[in-house]
């Protein structure tokens, strides 16, 4: 999603429109219940004593209090803590989330992601490292990052690995966090012909060879690039893609083999096009371990956009290949202004998990963990001051929930207040995700042992059994579902069926990688999407470089099957 090569991604720390008083120290906005809480402010406020005034999502009020003046900072203190669940607290006129949540129990699910992007943005080395600690105290386990290789090798003699990217990525195993890196871009040298994709070829692959033997250790998987059918690709064919994702693979296969390669980061479009059909015919899935790609539509089109994914697998020959969505999000077009705008897009998001584990995706990578503009579209979990936003409490909610947990069908509700009820199974028991309308209550048919609201608070049963449903999302706690009362027919799951089949074999990379130059001043017009344009009876010249990337010799057979002219008068 992000549309250019570098951008500051977030203002300095604190910072928030026309916010007088800033926190301190914005990790403390990040607690568990029952914990006292101590939140220092610092800046110049509107009054002398200025008051705080502490609202929970539930929209309960704790009464206003002044902020008590201490060292030229203004400090508010709750010495018995908070339950669990999404807090607002505005102080001199200025508001600040508040999450309360326990810390995730036992060992984090790698199905849950957040697309951080910590390299490309203006955080210390030391607030970098504390953010990937608190992420693995809620359960996240597999962050998503980007790197530039002009970084590593602006010049093709020298490799600088003393750098922002190299001292970053040694922090995810120091704090238990898997990596997905995304490679952007390559050095000038590297295409002096192309724009974006690399041409040389036995440079590339030499490349990948020694950042693998580097960073091996600090990561789990590397996506081959970041939309290449969109901008990232300038608009050029998959065919010019995909020799440097050859040499990629053929790099990391023998320097780093344990590290898994992702194609390719494709945006939301449909897999049924010409891009992904080319892609595939050049070697893209013979050349990978996974599928990725992003969609920012709403939850229920994942399933529809899993499928056409599942379908260009199987017409493929490779039906098992795990699927991973490495950016998922919706955008606010306020930037969050309104209550109603937030609400709607932390219920989105809480669905879009619960859909994504229903369909069998392998990974999930929300999109952003920092704020990021883009034109008038906002994203991110945490506001320009760091402090989190509701969208934040509700994918923790997510991963709390929803980790370790397999789907087993939809429930049968019979309730026009809700849109869904999808329930999930694991060692913890039952948890049924009810997509409501908001509002009215709903006699669940089995024994439930707790309630729980989108941010994660406890919502207390009526007094016969019924479960209020104030929020978007409700989730419903219990021993087990019983079978009678699923529909197991659904789209979801012959999705999660077809996630199931065994993953296609890894075979190695062939050291011939093919590069195809057409003439493009002899092509009206070319595009990611339509491939190549070409007026009727003109001879094309097309230049085929054969790369071996091995250091033997390799024989090799070529043939060629085209409908076109080669020269002038001979098709063959």
């Amino acid at each position: 999603m992000i549309r250019s090569t570098f951008i500051v991604l977030i203002l300095a720390a604190g910072f928030q429109l026309g916010a007088a008083l800033l926190p301190v120290d914005p990790n403390a906005f990040f607690t568990v219940p029952g914990k006292p809480l101590r939140l220092k402010f610092k800046g110049s406020a509107g009054n002398a004593a200025p008051q705080a005034g502490l609202t929970a999502f539930s929209g309960q009020k704790y009464g206003t209090v002044r902020l008590v003046p201490l060292g030229g900072e203004f400090v508010f203190e709750r010495k018995e803590g908070l339950p669990a669940g999404y807090y607002t607290l505005t102080v001199d006129g200025a508001k600040f989330g508040l999450l309360v949540q326990e810390a995730y129990p036992g060992e984090p699910d790698f199905f849950f992601g957040i697309d951080c992007f910590f390299s490309w943005n203006e955080i210390t080395h030391s607030e970098m490292y504390e953010a990937l600690k608190l992420l693995r105290r809620y359960g996240v386990a597999a962050v998503r990052d980007r790197f530039e290789w002009s970084a590593i090798q602006k010049d093709p003699r020298v490799y600088l690995f003393r750098n922002r990217y190299d001292e970053n990525r040694r922090l995810y195993p120091r704090a238990g966090v898997r990596l997905l890196d995304v490679h952007h871009g390559a050095p000038d040298w590297a295409h002096p012909n192309l724009p974006r994709f690399p041409e040389q070829l036995q440079a590339a692959s030499v490349f990948w060879m020694t950042l693998g033997a580097n960073w091996s250790s600090c990561w789990n998987a590397v996506e081959t690039w970041n939309e290449p059918e969109g901008g990232f690709g300038a608009n050029l064919p998959a065919d010019q893609m995909m020799p440097g994702a050859k040499a990629m693979r053929y790099g990391l296969y023998h320097a780093a083999p344990a590290v898994k390669l992702g194609a390719a980061g494709f945006t939301s479009i449909a897999p049924s096009g010409n891009y992904h059909r080319t892609a595939a015919k050049n070697g893209l899935l013979d050349n990978a371990d996974f599928v990725s790609f992003h969609t920012y539509g709403d939850a229920e089109s994942l399933i529809t956009l899993t499928r056409q994914y599942r379908e260009w697998l199987a017409a493929n020959g490779k039906s098992g290949m795990p699927l991973r969505l490495t950016e998922v999000s919706r955008v606010a077009w306020d930037n969050f202004r309104t209550g109603e705008e937030s609400l709607k897009i932390a219920a989105e998001l809480a669905m879009q998990a619960a859909v994504g584990r229903a369909v069998g995706l392998e990974q999930l990578y929300f999109f952003a963990y920092y704020e990021l503009k883009e034109g008038n579209k906002t994203f991110g979990f945490l506001a320009p001051d760091r402090t989190p936003r509701l969208s934040f409490a509700a994918f923790l909610q997510s991963v709390r929930r929803l980790g370790h947990t397999r789907y087993a069908g939809k429930l049968r509700t019979g309730n026009r207040m809700i849109r869904s009820a999808r329930v999930y199974t694991g060692d913890r028991g039952c948890v049924t995700v009810l997509e409501t309308a908001g509002g009215g209550t709903f006699a669940p048919p089995y024994p439930v042992c707790r309630v729980e609201g989108l941010d994660g608070r406890v919502i207390a049963g009526n007094a016969d059994g019924s479960v209020p449903l104030p929020d978007p999302v409700v989730y419903l706690l219990s021993d087990t579902v019983p079978e009678e009362l699923l529909d197991t027919g659904t789209p979801e799951n012959r999705l999660a069926a077809l996630a199931g089949l065994p993953a296609p074999d890894r075979t190695p990379p062939s050291p011939l990688v093919l590069f195809p130059h057409p003439d493009f001043q002899a092509i009206s017009r070319y595009s990611s999407a339509g491939g190549y344009t070409i007026a009727a009876g003109t001879p094309v010249p097309v230049g085929l470089d054969i790369w071996n990337l091995s250091a033997e010799a390799q024989e090799a057979e070529l043939s060629v099957d085209t409908g076109l002219m080669l020269v002038a008068g001979e098709a063959a």
